[in-house]
Formats: structure tokens, sequence, C-alpha cells
């Protein structure tokens, strides 16, 4: 009886073990819904938690940054270990052959007699050989780590490089003539004035860097006045105030992988097309967007065929209103005077490669100048224009008559901004076609031909 009990007792036992632990699971498993159409809540992110990502990845760069210098300088001290070690090394090796060649001069040049000497003096020593080991192990374990450091940066900040440039002048003026009558004959106008001695200075700082593989980008800051978009330089004057530093380039660059040899670009940059100073100056910095196609050539003389064309608005002005004879508005009048002003253009450039040491370059463009008919001969100063004045008194009975020459200064809004109501005056503007285009066209063509011998 008591045997059937025990059995009994052994089976039960891990039946309730069993049952205890599914009902376990069951209690700690969380509820399941038996309906198919609940979805799950949406969670908003609030701007607390984008604040708290947002510092959590700056304390991160932050780590990674001062993790890169200490493995640097450990790098650094490792290196310097390493080579003092080797250095030690060296002369206590050539020691022990001076003083085997000293002791034994035939075992020294035969290599026999060295199972007399003490086993320390012929053995290695281990010691140091040791911990150079582990000083190359520990050396390669921090540049590996600096290296995934290194990778972690470039791709949380992307590939940024930087470059600049300071440059010291000194220019000479020479030969330069006013606007007035010539003090020896009245009807010839200009006199000479005196020379002009000025410093220069020129500083730029420039960043490039890439995001992903498709896209590039650009920053320079320059010196240099802001109304003179010709030259960076900045005179040396104005009792040491401190110079103009703004920004002269920002652009995007985009090549496509899809596309090979593809390439748009907009923002403020260099003259992307090829010219000379003939047509184009080169410290001109214009804004807008260009586009490219590019493509060489492995086999025949063609080796680089490129289609360029650009936009580039340099003068984007108010809503205009003007007032016909009828003084009722004159709708197309209005449309003209509000016109914008923009650079646009377009060139064909070719390549061709006769031989290693000779290559031809063609390019052909086309510039065309849009709405520079509102342009007038005025100088740019700043947000005012300087006008030569010149007033003819005539003659009275108690005054002879009178020329005064002055300056005027006028707002620059008044003649670029198409405000054609104000009663100003179109004289001074270029001539114009019955089109309103300037009556030259002002469509310049550009050829080019340059030939390169290599020596």
């Amino acid at each position: 009886m008591r045997y059937v009990s025990l059995r009994a007792f052994a089976l039960c036992l891990p039946l309730a073990l069993f049952a205890s632990h599914a009902v376990a699971q069951t209690s700690s498993a969380p509820p399941v819904s038996l309906t198919n159409n609940s979805t799950p809540p949406e969670i908003s992110p609030t701007n607390a938690d984008v604040r708290t990502e947002l510092q959590q990845q700056r304390e991160e760069i932050e780590r990674l940054r001062r993790a890169l210098i200490e493995q640097s300088e450990l790098i650094n001290n490792l290196r310097s270990r390493i080579e003092r070690t080797e250095q030690a090394l060296q002369p206590s090796t050539n020691s022990d052959r001076a003083i085997l060649a000293n002791n034994n001069p035939q075992a020294a040049d035969t290599g026999a007699g060295v199972g007399s000497r003490s086993p320390s003096a012929t053995q290695p020593n281990t010691s140091n050989s040791s911990q150079t080991n582990q000083d190359s192990e520990r050396l390669s374990r921090v540049e590996a780590q600096a290296r995934q450091t290194s990778e972690t940066l470039a791709r949380q900040l992307g590939s940024i490089t930087f470059s600049g440039d300071i440059r010291l002048q000194y220019d000479s003026l020479y030969g330069q003539l006013n606007a007035q009558p010539n003090s020896s004959d009245p009807s010839v106008l200009g006199n000479e004035l005196s020379s002009r001695q000025r410093f220069r200075l020129r500083a730029r700082l420039a960043m490039r860097g890439q995001i992903g593989k498709e896209f590039d980008w650009g920053l320079r800051f320059s010196t240099g006045s802001f109304s003179d978009v010709a030259s960076a330089n900045q005179i040396l004057t104005d009792f040491y105030t401190r110079k103009p530093f703004a920004l002269d380039q920002a652009y995007l660059t985009f090549r496509p992988a899809r596309l090979p040899g593809l390439r748009l670009q907009g923002g403020k940059f260099d003259a992307p097309w090829l010219h000379t100073e003939m047509t184009f100056d080169n410290d001109v910095q214009p804004e807008g967007f260009n586009e490219q196609y590019s493509r060489d050539f492995k086999q025949g003389r063609l080796r680089n065929l490129t289609l360029l064309a650009w936009q580039l608005p340099f003068l984007e002005r108010n809503s205009a209103f003007v007032l016909g004879a009828d003084n009722r508005v004159n709708v197309e009048n209005s449309r003209r005077a509000g016109r914008d002003l923009a650079l646009y253009g377009a060139q064909l450039r070719s390549r061709f490669d006769f031989n290693p040491k000779l290559a031809l370059t063609l390019s052909a463009a086309d510039l065309y100048f849009s709405g520079t008919q509102f342009i007038t001969p005025v100088q740019f100063f700043g947000g005012q224009l300087q006008l030569p004045v010149t007033i003819n008194i005539p003659a009275t009975a108690n005054a002879p008559a009178q020329s005064v020459s002055g300056v005027a200064a006028i707002p620059r809004e008044l003649l670029v901004a198409g405000n054609g109501n104000l009663g100003l005056s179109s004289a001074t503007n270029n001539a114009i076609n019955p089109n309103g285009r300037l009556a030259s066209g002002f469509n310049l063509v550009d050829l080019i031909a340059r030939l390169a011998i290599a020596r």
C-alpha cells in the first residue's frame, strides 16, 4: 500500500509543477485582442523628446571627439616608447658583439666559441622583447579604435575640408584723368591726377564637404568692399577700422550616380564656363544656377565634349506701375519696367589630343544679358547712387555766368526698382530698340581656342 501511494505521489508531482508553470506564463503574458481591426496607438514625438535626442547626439559626438584626441595622444606616446626601446636594444647588441670579438677574435669571425659564454649573454633579452610585442599589440588596438572613431565621425558630420589664404599687395596708380575741362585747353576734357599709392589685404576662408556620394557643398568667406564685386582686396585705410568679411561663395552641387557626367549646381560660385578676362572678370562670383554634361572618349582624337548652360540673375526688381499719356496704366511699359535683370548663356566645349604632348581646346559661348536697358551709368556705393551733377548759372546784372559741379546722392531703389511713376527720365539709359532691348542686342559671342604643348 505504501508502495502504491509513493508511486502515485511521484506521478502527480510533475503534473502539479507543469500546471503551476503554465499558470505563471498565462498570468505574465500580455492580453491578446481577438479583433483584427485594432491598430497600435500612434505616438507623436514632442519637442522635448526631439531636443533630448539632439542633445544626446551632441554629447555622443563630443565624446567621440574627445576619445579621438586621447587616442591620438596615446598613439604618439606608444610610438615614442617603441622607438626608445629599439634604440636601447641596438647598442646592447653591438656591445655584445664587441666583447665577443675581443675575447675570441676567431669566434667573432666564424661564430665558434659562442657556447663558452654564459647563457645570459647568448640568449636575447626576453623581457624587452615581450614589452615590445605588448606595445605593438596595444598600438594596433588603439589605431583600429581611432580608425573606427574617425569613420563614425565622418558618417555623422560628413567629409569636411578647410582651406584659406592671406595676401598682402602693394598697388600704385598713375596716369589717371578727371572729367573736367583741361586747364591748358578748355575744349579738351581731362586733367592729370596725382599718383596713388596703396596697400591692400585679402583674407579668405573656405570649407568644402560632401553629403553622401552625390552631393558636394562649399562655403567661402572673404574680405573686400561690399560694393566692389570685382575684387576681394581691402585697402589699408579708414583710420584702422575693421574690414568687411562676408560670404563670397555658397553652393550645392549634385552629381547623380545614375547619369555619369551630369552636374547640377546652384548658389554663388566661380564662373562655370571657359572665358578670359576680356569678357568676364575672374574675381566676380556670379550667383544662380548652371547645368553641365561632360563625356570623355577613350578612342580617337576627340577626348572630351562638354555642354554647359547657366542662368544668373543679377538684379531683382520691384513691381512697376507706369502711367501712359492718357493717365491710365500702361501694362506693357509696366511689365518692361519691372523686368528682372539676368545673364543667360550656353557653351559648347571640346578637347582634342593629337599626341601625348599636343592638345587643342575649342569653345563657343553665347552670353545674353537680359533687361540691361534699365542700367544707368552710375556708380554704386552701398545703398546710395552717386550721380555727377553740373549746374550752369546764367549771368545776371550783378554776377557773371557760373558753372557749379558736384555729386548728388539718391537712393538706389529710385533707379533700379522699376518705379516708372516717379517721373525719372530714361535719357541716361543705353539706347534701346522697339522691342525694349539694347540697340546692339548685347548678345556676346565668345570664341576661344587654346593650344597646349607639353615639353
